[in-house]
């Protein structure tokens, strides 16, 4: 597959899954550095004075298999760890984040520190170009407290779908 689908695949499934968080009343942000990598979706949500985050990761296809993870992000809690922390600190690729995007990736690991649960979420999109979209949660996890040890990803049987 070339660069330019992938990419073009990558997009529509991020598009696709942030429509579907916005609908439930989510306020989605991306939080990537200058090569597009790094955490696709960060979903806040404020309800009843409780605030929600969640930290998205979507892998897209356009095939009827859904796709897999690999390398770091198979630790899916200790990767968004590790990138909100370089976001957060502006090093290494997120030296050019902007002051707004640092401000949220603190935001985020303070909260975590305190105690308050952010999942991460593995949404798998499929059939992209071949009608209608599906998208699933293959596998949530906590975002780990500093020093925790990260829990295993739960992996889902993408049966229900995410719409």
């Amino acid at each position: 597959m070339s660069a330019a689908i992938s990419k073009w695949l990558g997009e529509f499934g991020e598009g696709h899954v942030k429509a579907i968080l916005e609908g439930r009343g989510y306020q989605a942000l991306a939080l990537q550095n200058a090569s597009g990598n790094g955490i696709d979706i960060i979903g806040v949500k404020t309800a009843h004075g409780r605030e929600t985050a969640l930290v998205v990761e979507v892998k897209a296809t356009g095939g009827k298999r859904y796709p897999s993870v690999r390398g770091a992000q198979g630790d899916l809690g200790k990767w968004a760890r590790s990138r909100l922390v370089s976001a957060a600190s502006g090093t290494g690729r997120y030296r050019a984040l902007s002051s707004a995007d640092r401000s949220l990736a603190a935001r985020l690991l303070k909260a975590i520190d305190a105690g308050t649960p952010v999942a991460a979420v593995l949404v798998a999109v499929r059939n992209i170009g071949r009608g209608v979209p599906d998208a699933s949660i293959t596998g949530v996890t906590r975002v780990p407290k500093v020093g925790a040890v990260a829990r295993p990803l739960t992996r889902r049987r993408p049966r229900a779908r995410f719409r």
